[in-house]
């Protein structure tokens, strides 16, 4: 191991060299950092001093001194306070020196007070005399001179070289137009009379404009009823004020806009009305901003005997004809109901009469104690997006007025029609109208009214809790109105909910239905015949349109509404082309013991029958879907849905004449929950029509209510009934494809009507054919045949599995039926026909109703005529034996001879024999024959209320009589 003088000297030294250092006898390396971290001493240092080393070498460190201002505090080394002049006063101490600035420095550099003295001149008060010339620094004084005398005012001239010179008085013309103003000793406050010149002929460009106008054109544009003195408080009578503004709207050369700004104006009908005039527009600020409160507790009386707050009634109480009106955006707040008042008062809100272009739009009317907006007499009327609620009256009522748009109102709790458009009987012809009532939310009141009405649609509207009709379509014989036929009306699409007649709070009985629809009667008047109708025992058929205004456009035709019928002379070709189409007829609601229990207000409000929140019963909510009368040719009622609880979906006035429905059709109608019946044609004697009642779908007991219903869905022997088509004395009809369920009968019709049924079905699980308390979902149970088939399903509403169908009714099959319910007469056709013994097969006739499919018994083979090899069915004529002769008590006889219920038939050459036997009365009957001394087959015949003849063959090849 080398020794220390043996090594070679390190030119540098690390942190992290390695050291040989001796411990306990052992040598160990230990890096240079440890070594001096572990025995470098602690440094004390005294206060105000710091250490260090010059110089290199062995030694401690060695003490630094601290210079003037600096100072030693707690280790850290800062500025001695003591010796800096403070920023807020740097006074300097001893004798500091500042270094001379070069002539015109103006910096912020340092400089003595004697540099600063030598270039700043120094401020002298100073008179400007003469001319303002030069330049220097400073501050010039002028003196001006004094205002001398009162009235006078000093007047100087300062000419283009700034000179200051006249001392002379400024004369009052010299002042003309300024303004006088004082001051009230603030900043900005001026005080006095500021006279005001006219500046109407001032002419103003807005920015971006191309031609400036005057003020007072810009100012007619829209007339601020304010200018002309209306107050907006509520309480001053201003009905005076608006008249002027609409009066100076009215004489520019257009007509103008008077524009109420927000606010409320009192409007005393008592002492004067708003009257507006042709061409002006009058306008608010928006509903519930500008309210014309309308006092009409007094009636009318106003200026011109106006009974509205808003007419156009002039003087002598004459109704000056009006075009080109329009009312826009604000409240008319009428008195119903204030102050414990409730009286009636025929009374308008609004009524304008003799009208022309005339729209109502974005307003609210509340309150009225007569009627809310009344238009009358005229033409081309829009009534859009208003409210109305409360009404003693009609809400919106349009009468005698042609082309009519009532669109998008939402109007509730109205006393009588919400929605009326009226022909008067006395106006005179033509009678015209052109209506679309369309969009339009009505609630807590009647409906839609409209009499008379000619090319008319009433499409889209939502009508909820209406009281005693949703849409009324017709005439009204105590009023005299609507007194000609209906033509060209589209009821369609719309959504009535939950009738209700007021049997609870107005005594006595009102017939209520979900839409009441129909036409004028036909009458010839002075022709020979009604227009359409021929004429009997020569052929022609008079004219449909008649000559002049045309016979659908006179007035004095006769209407038929039961006991609300009316007579008239005019020859009329009754209603036509009317649809009632597509419409949702239901009820949402339950009976309840109070109004309010529905949840939609407090009471209801009913005109001037004050309020109600008394009991709503079954009795007043179970009212008809549709009440058809008058004449309907060439109509439709198709596509609605129709579950309102009445007593009849679709009823028709009883007051009927021959082929008033002609061309009616009754089709696709979705039909459920009634009481008595679907279709209800109540007349007692036999009414001749072209009716088409097809495809509807008729469920009327689906919740098992009926008093008539017996257990398991069964029907009893009693109670109410529940015929889907009462047709007693309707002959005419042609009934196909429709669907029934839940009812005791499908179709009722009397002996003697000519009627066609085709393809109709009927929804049960039978027992038997004909009526029987064990046929479930239709009580009488027709037999099926081309009139009626059948779907077998489960009608017992305990039954995991009500609704779904038991089997299906097959009608081919390549083999006879062997499972399943069938009814009897239905006939399954041979889906592999084949010739046997020279007939050819057709398929399999149903003998029996049930789930049995014995052959011969449950079904019969049926064969048709054979061709040339077929052995010929003979018809018997009296070849027979009898076991007895007939008595009236028995049920079987042939038809050409007294009868017997055995016979024997004598021996034949050929193998087919014919018997044609004939069923009287009730109960099951058994034929049974023998033909070649060969035993035939049992059949049984079973009817219970209509006569039938049977034609029965028998075939030898299948052993077995055929039903054909």
């Amino acid at each position: 191991m080398p020794t220390f003088d043996q090594l070679p000297l390190a030119t540098t030294v690390s942190g992290g060299d390695l050291l040989a250092i001796e411990q306990n006898g052992t040598t160990n390396a230990a890096p240079v950092d440890l070594l001096l971290g572990g025995t470098q001493p602690k440094l004390t240092i005294a206060s105000g001093m710091l250490l260090g080393r010059v110089g290199i070498g062995p030694g401690a460190p060695e003490p630094v001194g601290v210079g003037p201002g600096l100072a030693i505090s707690n280790g850290q080394l800062t500025a001695d306070p003591a010796q800096l002049a403070p920023l807020d006063s740097p006074a300097f101490q001893g004798t500091p020196t500042a270094p001379t600035q070069p002539a015109g420095d103006a910096s912020n550099a340092l400089a003595t007070t004697a540099f600063v003295q030598a270039h700043v001149p120094p401020v002298v008060p100073t008179t400007l005399l003469g001319d303002v010339t030069g330049v220097g620094v400073g501050t010039v004084v002028a003196t001006l001179p004094d205002i001398t005398a009162p009235g006078t005012y000093a007047k100087v001239v300062v000419n283009s070289k700034g000179q200051v010179i006249g001392s002379g008085a400024l004369a009052a013309a010299d002042v003309a137009g300024l303004a006088k103003v004082a001051s009230s000793g603030k900043f900005g406050d001026l005080t006095g009379a500021l006279p005001v010149a006219d500046a109407s002929a001032a002419t103003v460009k807005p920015t971006g404009a191309t031609t400036a106008r005057s003020l007072a054109t810009r100012g007619a544009d829209r007339l601020n009823v304010l200018d002309f003195g209306a107050v907006a408080n509520g309480t001053t009578a201003t009905a005076a004020a608006i008249n002027a503004a609409i009066t100076a709207a009215a004489a520019l050369p257009m007509g103008g806009e008077v524009f109420l700004p927000a606010g409320k104006y009192r409007i005393d009908m008592s002492a004067a009305s708003v009257v507006v005039k042709a061409g002006v527009v009058l306008r608010g600020a928006g509903r519930g901003k500008t309210v014309l409160f309308i006092d009409d507790s007094k009636g009318g009386g106003g200026a011109g005997g106006s009974n509205a707050g808003i007419s156009n009634i002039g003087a002598g109480a004459t109704w000056t004809p009006i075009a080109d009106v329009h009312l826009r955006d604000m409240t008319l707040q009428g008195t119903r109901g204030q102050n414990g008042q409730n009286v009636t008062a025929s009374v308008f809100l609004v009524q304008l009469k003799n009208i022309s272009n005339v729209s109502v739009q974005d307003c609210e009317f509340l309150d009225a104690r007569g009627f809310s907006l009344g238009l009358v007499a005229g033409s081309d009327v829009m009534v859009r997006g208003n409210r109305v609620a409360r009404s003693n009256f009609d809400s919106i009522a349009v009468w005698d007025v042609a082309n009519v748009t009532i669109t998008d109102n939402q109007i509730s709790m109205s006393g009588d029609d919400s929605i009326s458009v009226h022909s008067n009987d006395a106006t005179a012809a033509p009678v015209r109208s052109g209506v679309v009532i369309a969009g339009n939310t009505i609630s807590d009141g009647p409906g839609i009214h409209v009499l008379g009405a000619k090319t008319a649609v009433i499409s889209g509207n939502v009508i909820r809790r209406a009281r005693v009709s949703g849409i009324n379509v017709g005439f009204d014989a105590f009023y005299h109105q609507g007194n000609t036929p209906n033509l060209g009306v589209q009821i369609i699409d719309n959504v009535i909910e939950d009738v209700f007649d007021p049997s609870g709070f107005i005594p006595g009985s009102t017939v209520a239905a979900y839409i009441r629809v129909g036409g004028s009667s036909r009458q010839a008047g002075g022709g020979a015949s009604a227009p359409g109708m021929p004429v009997s025992a020569i052929g022609s058929v008079t004219d449909l349109y008649g000559a002049g205004v045309g016979n659908f456009y006179l007035n004095g035709q006769s209407n038929t509404d039961g006991s609300n019928s009316v007579t008239g002379a005019a020859a009329s070709p009754g209603g036509h082309w009317l649809r009632v189409e597509g419409n949702t007829l239901v009820r949402t609601l339950p009976a309840v013991s109070a109004w309010s229990q529905w949840g939609y207000g407090t009471a209801l409000q009913v005109g001037v029958f004050g309020a109600y929140n008394g009991a709503m019963t079954e009795a007043m909510l179970s009212h008809a879907g549709i009440h058809v009368t008058g004449a309907m040719r060439n109509s439709r009622i198709a596509g609605n849905i129709i579950q309102t609880t009445g007593p009849n979906a679709i009823e028709f006035d009883y007051a009927v004449s021959d082929m008033d429905y002609d061309g009616l059709e009754i089709v696709g109608n979705q039909i459920a929950d009634f009481g008595q019946f679907g279709i209800f044609w109540p007349t007692s004697v036999i009414s001749n029509q072209r009716i088409r009642i097809a495809g509807n779908t008729l469920d009327g007991d689906p919740f098992f209510k009926s008093s008539g219903r017996g257990p398991n869905g069964t029907w009893g022997s009693a109670g109410s009934p529940s015929i889907a088509l009462y047709l007693a004395f309707l002959s005419g009809a042609d009934i196909e494809g429709n669907h029934f369920r839940n009812v005791k009968l499908p179709v009722s019709q009397a002996a003697g009507v000519l009627n066609v049924l085709r393809r109709n079905v009927v929804h049960c699980n039978p027992a038997a054919i004909g009526t029987s308390t064990a046929n479930q979902g239709v009580g009488t149970v027709p037999a099926a045949g081309e009139d009626f088939t059948h779907v077998i399903e489960v009608c017992d509403p305990g039954d995991a599995n009500y609704g779904r169908m038991l089997s299906a009714t097959v009608f081919s099959s390549a083999a006879q039926p062997a499972s399943g319910t069938y009814v009897t007469g239905h006939f399954v056709a041979s889906s592999a026909p084949a010739v046997v013994n020279g007939q050819p097969f057709l398929g399999w006739k149903r003998l029996t109703t049930g789930n049995r499919h014995v052959a011969g018994v449950d079904w019969a083979a049926v064969s048709g005529a054979g061709g040339a090899g077929a052995a010929p069915l003979l018809l018997l004529s009296s070849t027979y034996t009898a076991s007895g002769a007939i008595s009236p008590a028995d049920n079987v006889a042939l038809v050409n001879a007294a009868g017997a219920v055995a016979m024997t038939l004598g021996a034949g050459g050929s193998d087919g024999h014919e018997i044609v036997v004939k069923r009287f009365g009730a109960g099951a009957v058994t034929l049974t024959a023998t033909i070649d001394g060969m035993a035939g087959a049992a059949v049984t015949m079973n009817s219970a209320s209509i006569k039938e003849a049977v034609s029965l063959a028998w075939s030898q090849p299948l052993n077995s009589w055929l039903m054909i």
